[in-house]
């Protein structure tokens, strides 16, 4: 993926945009990498996971052989026993340090899982300051483009209204006080959100692509309360560290 934002839809873009687009584009290819990193640290937790119960399977197969062993010896000890006994607590001793391991790889991984969820939540806004520049840039070109014929019917039919006695403005109570091209002007707007209703949807070839083709941040992002108590969370089990067995 291309790390510069496609703005070619919208060649006549605010000059604000193009920087916050290049932002955009940012966030998205640092949450793909921190994802990445994310799914690489779960498959070593689980290598690690896999590991401990190896080695404890290990550790019960020579206890079972040092009890026989023992039930066999009445009472002389042997030093095939003793080998076993080493065997049974080395593969103890190892699965604990597998486990440390996967313990601190977790701590690892969910750090991780905070950056991404602050990017995320980098994005989401970024995304809503970029199409609320663009929205507004695209309504201020499109009422400066007004047709005059649209100007002029307006104040035609706001005389009409005003000079007939029997019109619908002079029926409308004092209260609502609506001036005669006020009238007019909300009711062609009504007309207008008819129209809008049933037009096709354009957004596309007028998006840049980076606003077109957002990336979804659903389940990625988090709220400010959500991130502390993972910080917190996260502190305090670098602190504790992982209990090994004495």
């Amino acid at each position: 993926m291309s790390d510069t934002p496609n703005t070619s839809p919208g060649a006549d873009l605010p000059d604000t945009l193009p920087p916050i687009l290049e932002k955009l584009t940012s966030y998205r290819h640092e949450l793909a990498q921190k994802e990445a990193k994310c799914a690489d640290l779960t498959e070593q937790i689980e290598h690690q996971e896999k590991a401990a119960l190896a080695a404890e399977a290990e550790s019960d197969v020579a206890k079972m052989k040092l009890r026989k062993a023992l039930r066999a010896s009445i009472g002389r000890p042997t030093k095939k026993m003793y080998e076993l006994k080493a065997e049974e607590k080395s593969a103890l001793s190892l699965a604990e340090e597998y486990r440390a391991l996967a313990y601190d790889i977790g701590i690892e991984r969910d750090r991780v899982a905070v950056d991404i969820r602050v990017d995320a939540n980098n994005y989401r806004d970024t995304l809503k300051a970029a199409r609320a520049i663009l929205a507004d840039h695209l309504l201020d070109r499109a009422l400066a483009s007004i047709p005059r014929e649209l100007v002029e019917a307006l104040r035609l039919q706001a005389g009409l209204q005003e000079h007939d006695p029997h019109s619908e403005w002079h029926q409308i109570p004092v209260s609502d006080s609506a001036t005669a091209f006020e009238f007019v002007f909300a009711r062609a707007c009504r007309r207008l959100l008819a129209q809008l209703k049933d037009a096709p949807d354009n957004r596309q070839a007028m998006l840049p692509t980076e606003l077109s083709a957002p990336l979804s941040t659903a389940g990625l992002v988090a709220s400010p309360l959500e991130l502390k108590r993972m910080r917190e969370d996260l502190a305090e089990r670098e602190r504790a560290g992982y209990p090994l067995e004495a």
